[in-house]
């Protein structure tokens, strides 16, 4: 019964042996190290433009409002908004204020005839109002486009009373509510991008061109008029007056600034901090923490002491990696 025992022991320990044996092959069989194939780009070096942002809204330089140059009444109105006008167009005509009291006495009086010869008075009188009334057209001084019209046909309208009023677009300007702490980066010439949120497919170049000298006591801005430069077609087609927009004034430019993918940087949640995966010489990937700034469409500045252009990042396949993981590499197209 001894000897059993003792045999039982043995074979039980060369199996034990034998399975730890095992167990150690595998660890150091380079076959069985978690590889993950990922795809990289070389991080790139740009030039890199400093940006203020600020909201603001189309307006026009020049914009005019026509007047009635005494009382009257308005016999007709010739044009509408939105519509163009050249100088010297006939844009609306008034009766003098007696000569609308001569018809309309004259009308009142056909009305109030009884015998024939009392209406052939009255009628003769009508006509007489009506010949020698006095009719005067509103031209339009300049060119320009209707922006409002704020009387209609048969309206009775004092003198200095407001008709139409009329817009040149070639003057049109953007005017940017810069906030008071980034006033004292922006001057007079600087270059500036203009985006409009109803007009997602384009953007628009300007230059300040003037900066308000008081700031708005309840937005703690300080206006910034910005010209669109020289005319368009194009612009004369897509912009009006009051458009709010978004626009990005270029304080400076910083040179060989290192620009990544976007997909390449990754924020930790929990610290908000962000980091990229760059890959070393023996294929393994290496987390190295980094701050951002500016982006340029799909790009993103990074900075970090420890990187310079040329290095490979990980593009895809970055939130699966993990610091010194082994990785098989791609070149991303």
């Amino acid at each position: 019964m001894r000897k059993s025992i003792v045999w039982l022991m043995i074979i039980f320990g060369s199996i034990f042996t034998a399975g730890c044996n095992s167990g150690s092959k595998n660890t150091d069989d380079p076959s069985s190290v978690l590889t993950l194939t990922v795809e990289a780009v070389p991080i790139r070096a740009g030039t890199v433009e400093e940006t203020v942002s600020a909201i603001g809204e189309t307006t026009v330089t020049d914009e005019q409002t026509i007047v009635s140059p005494f009382a009257g009444t308005v016999v007709s109105v010739n044009v509408q908004p939105g519509a163009p006008v050249s100088s010297g167009e006939k844009m609306a005509v008034i009766r003098t204020r007696d000569s609308e009291a001569s018809i309309t006495g004259a009308r009142r009086l056909l009305a109030d005839a009884r015998t024939k010869e009392q209406k052939e008075n009255a009628q003769r009188a009508l006509e007489a109002a009506q010949a020698n009334q006095q009719l005067v057209p509103i031209v339009a001084q300049q060119k320009g486009t209707v922006a409002d019209k704020l009387v209609s046909a048969g309206q009775a309208v004092a003198e200095g009373a407001e008709l139409l009023r009329l817009v040149d677009l070639s003057t049109l300007d953007f005017v940017a509510e810069v906030r008071l702490a980034d006033i004292g980066s922006i001057e007079v010439g600087q270059t500036c991008h203009i985006e409009f949120p109803s007009l997602p497919d384009r953007k628009f170049s300007g230059t300040v061109v003037a900066i308000e000298p008081q700031s708005d006591i309840n937005s703690q801005a300080v206006p910034v008029r910005i010209n669109f430069g020289r005319p368009s077609k194009e612009n004369g087609k897509s912009l009006r007056t009051g458009m709010r927009g978004i626009v990005e004034i270029v304080t400076g430019v910083r040179e060989d600034a290192l620009l990544v993918p976007q997909a390449a940087v990754i924020r930790d949640d929990i610290t908000g901090r962000y980091h990229i995966f760059t890959i070393s010489p023996d294929s393994l990937a290496i987390s190295i923490p980094v701050s951002t700034s500016a982006r340029i469409d799909s790009l993103i500045e990074i900075s970090s002491p420890t990187l310079e252009a040329g290095m490979s990042v990980i593009v895809d396949g970055s939130y699966e990696a993990a610091d010194s993981m082994r990785v098989t590499v791609m070149r991303a197209p």
